[in-house]
C-alpha cells in the first residue's frame, strides 16, 4: 500500500510548516525546489497529453484534404482522359480523312445544283434519287441545299411510289 500521508517542511526562509507538494512557501513565498520541479513536469505532462490530442485534429482534417484532392486528381485525370480522346479524334482526322477541295466541291455545286433545281421543278423525285445516290457515291458537298437533306430522308424509303412522300415547297 502506498503511503497515503502528506510530508510536510520546514520553510528555509520564514521556519513555517507547509506540505512538500507546493511549489512555494504559501506564507513568505520562498520557491521549494521539489514542489516546484514537482508542479512543472505535471504541467509538462498535461500539455503532452493536450498535443496528442491536438494531433488527432489535424490528422481527421488532414484525411478530409486528401479525400478532396484526390477527387481533385481524378476529375483532372478524367478531363485530360477527355482531350486525350478529342486530340486523338482530331489527329486521326486529320492524318486519315482527305481534305476537301474547296475550290473543286465549290465548282462541282455550280455546275451541278441548276440540274438538283431543274429535276425538283419537275418533280422527278426517281431521277433526284438517282443524283442523290451519285453524289454520295462520289463523295461530293452535301447539306448545302435544301434538297439533299430531302433526297436523304426519302432514300430511307422502301419505294419511291406510294412512300406518302408529298412534295413540299421548302423556299
Amino acid at each position: 500500500m502506498a503511503d497515503t500521508t502528506v510530508k510536510k517542511i520546514i520553510c528555509s526562509s520564514c521556519g513555517a510548516e507547509f506540505e512538500d507538494t507546493l511549489p512555494k512557501c504559501p506564507y513568505c513565498g520562498s520557491l521549494n525546489y521539489k514542489g516546484a520541479e514537482a508542479e512543472y513536469l505535471g504541467k509538462l505532462e498535461s500539455m503532452r497529453q493536450d498535443m496528442q490530442q491536438l494531433e488527432q485534429v489535424p490528422e481527421k482534417e488532414l484525411k478530409k484534404k486528401l479525400k478532396k484532392k484526390q477527387k481533385f486528381v481524378i476529375k483532372l485525370l478524367i478531363l485530360l482522359a477527355a482531350l486525350a480522346a478529342i486530340l486523338a479524334v482530331i489527329v486521326f482526322r486529320v492524318q486519315y480523312i482527305e481534305p476537301r477541295d474547296a475550290r473543286a466541291d465549290y465548282l462541282w455545286e455550280k455546275e451541278n445544283f441548276p440540274i438538283l433545281d431543274r429535276l425538283y421543278q419537275e418533280k422527278d423525285l426517281e431521277a433526284l434519287m438517282d443524283f442523290y445516290e451519285q453524289a454520295v457515291e462520289e463523295n461530293r458537298p452535301m447539306g448545302t441545299q435544301w434538297y439533299f437533306p430531302l433526297a436523304h430522308e426519302l432514300s430511307g424509303c422502301e419505294g419511291i411510289s406510294g412512300t406518302g412522300a408529298e412534295w413540299r415547297d421548302f423556299e
